[in-house]
């Protein structure tokens, strides 16, 4: 006797293939999404800020050196030095509590993250449950059909 082949079960296994790599290609995605929020987050603001505080000391120095004599310039040199330092620990308080919100806003955006993959999860988890209740009933249908057939046939 022949033996039928059934579409169904390669059917099935390339279906469930296709969602393990569609919820793969998903998680990579929110990974990058993630590693792209951090990365605007942190690297590109702290080097902005740094390179405008350079600029804006690099300008005062020469603007007073300009201006002044040499007496002048040494004091002047001790003034900017000590304005810088006072400015230097401002800026970085404010750099630090800069990050300090930054990293808040990334822990929101890890936790929208896990949110939707859980949301994803518990969409996927009952169709994947439906398809196969849906494939053990159409191997029952298949096998109680052979059975029937085989029955006939003796």
């Amino acid at each position: 006797m022949e033996e039928e082949s059934n579409p169904w079960p390669s059917f099935v296994d390339t279906f469930s293939s296709m969602l393990c790599i569609f919820i793969f290609i998903m998680l990579i995605f929110l990974l990058n999404n993630m590693l792209v929020v951090y990365e605007s987050a942190i690297g590109g603001k702290s080097k902005v800020i740094y390179q405008k505080q350079a600029d804006l000391i690099e300008s005062k120095q020469e603007n007073s050196l300009n201006a002044l004599n040499k007496t002048q310039v040494k004091d002047s040199i001790q003034k900017t030095l000590m304005t810088q330092n006072e400015e230097n620990g401002e800026s970085l308080a404010d750099i630090k509590k800069e990050i300090s919100n930054q990293h808040d806003v990334l822990i929101d955006k890890t936790q929208e993250i896990q949110a939707e993959v859980e949301s994803y999860k518990e969409s996927f988890i009952p169709l994947l449950e439906k398809i196969t209740f849906m494939y053990q009933k159409i191997v029952k249908k298949t096998l109680l059909t052979k059975r029937d057939n085989d029955e006939n046939e003796k």
